[in-house]
């Protein structure tokens, strides 16, 4: 993960999700992988998603039309549903 975070260029106030029956089935290893995002890594406390397509639009609902600078055009991108390049 750290990896990723420095990649990604992440610093100070960045979020992390958890996905997948493992968090969910397993809450006590979702509560350990948190402390230890947040004090290893310095992340905001993460979150567990239960739905991650609903996750993934509310979050793009988030932003209008614009993504974060630090995913736009190089870790995330907008394409509009008619197959345009948008």
């Amino acid at each position: 993960m750290a990896a990723g975070r420095d990649a990604a260029g992440l610093t100070g106030g960045w979020s992390v999700t958890l996905g997948g029956g493992v968090f969910r089935g397993c809450p006590q290893f979702a509560e350990a992988l948190r402390t230890r995002i947040v004090a290893e890594l310095g992340a905001d406390p993460p979150v567990v998603v239960d739905d991650p397509p609903r996750a993934v639009l509310a979050a793009l609902r988030a932003h209008g039309h614009r993504l974060p600078a630090a995913l736009a055009g190089r870790w995330a991108w907008r394409r509009p549903l008619d197959g345009g390049q948008g």
